[in-house]
């Protein structure tokens, strides 16, 4: 009786602990990071993000001094309750990604869209401009 007890307990507890390395190495379901691919060309950086079963008044786009910021909230739909899970992989709850921009950017020209679940951030760059050579003044 005892080791049938003990058989049918130690997979439980397995279970516990590979749920709780789960969440320490693949973050929790309540705190996730979505990915973000950006591509720099000689005009403009883009910015991809994987945002799915999310809509665009779930997002907010900011750019603040030189650091771009998207954020946002993916929350459980009604028809899913959550105990009704066995399993749950898929991230919820809040976001936020920022980015340090290490060039100058055209701020009034940005532009962002989302479509399929990606949003689509667009950062034009300022033109190279020459450098300029400045006289020195002086007795």
């Amino acid at each position: 009786m005892m080791i049938t007890r003990l058989l049918a307990e130690k997979p439980r507890a397995f279970d516990r602990l590979n749920k709780l390395m789960e969440e320490v190495f693949n973050g929790s379901p309540e705190i996730w990071t979505p990915l973000v691919d950006v591509k720099e060309s000689p005009t403009e950086l883009i910015f991809l993000a994987e945002l799915p079963g999310m809509e665009k008044k779930d997002v907010d786009v900011e750019l603040s001094g030189d650091v771009l910021t998207i954020r946002g909230s993916r929350e459980y739909t009604d028809d899913e309750r959550r105990e009704d899970f066995v399993r749950i992989e898929r991230g919820f709850g809040k976001f936020q990604r920022s980015f340090l921009l290490d060039t100058p950017v055209k701020q009034e020209a940005i532009q962002a869209s989302f479509k399929d679940g990606v949003l689509k951030v667009v950062v034009p760059k300022i033109e190279d401009r020459p450098a300029l050579h400045i006289p020195i003044r002086g007795a």
